[in-house]
């Protein structure tokens, strides 16, 4: 059976392990997923230069992932953060057209979670490690909407969160790309 563990839990538990340790880890398992997709011939909408260890080390930083474990191995992760109006990672221009993005959609910009970088290693796939780590999530951030975007050249991915009961908004172009967009009111 899977396990969830917070990522700063795994590491008082292990104090030899340092977060830089586990943001290269992570990043080598994402780079690895990368490969995985274009061997299945699955168009990969992430870059070299995304996600990096830079990224996962601010994801463990600021307290905002979970891992998947399997026998005391880690198989899986996720991060997810609370969004308001202030999304740093937007300029000005791109920030109002994501305003009117969430409006379309109807999520408040105010109050709301995005999840982002879920990550299962190709052996565990299919398996309900994604299934567990997700429904973990949702417990978590009950009473909340949640939004994430998603690669619509990765079918399992698509059936795995429709069948759990995401919302498919469709199809929508960013300034980083282009993605299939899921919500669901938790």
């Amino acid at each position: 059976m899977f396990e969830i563990v917070d990522v700063n839990e795994l590491i008082k538990k292990h104090p030899d392990l340092t977060k830089k340790d586990l943001a290269a880890y992570f990043n080598d398992c994402f780079n690895m997923i990368k490969k995985d997709l274009k061997l299945k011939k699955i168009f990969n909408v992430y870059d070299d230069d995304y996600p990096n260890e830079e990224i996962f080390y601010s994801d463990i930083s600021e307290n905002k992932m979970l891992i998947a474990m399997y026998r005391d191995a880690i198989v899986g992760a996720i991060s997810y953060e609370k969004f308001g109006l202030e999304n740093e990672f937007l300029d000005d221009e791109n920030h109002e057209k994501y305003l009117t993005f969430l409006k379309q959609i109807d999520v408040d910009p105010n109050n709301y979670y995005s999840l982002h970088r879920l990550f299962i290693l190709p052996e565990y796939q299919g398996k309900g490690a994604g299934t567990y780590l997700l429904k973990y999530v949702e417990n978590l951030l009950k009473n909340t909407t949640i939004v994430f975007l998603v690669s619509p050249y990765n079918i399992p991915a698509l059936k795995m969160y429709e069948n759990l009961g995401y919302l498919n908004l469709g199809n929508y172009t960013f300034f980083f790309g282009d993605f299939v967009v899921f919500k669901k009111e938790n």
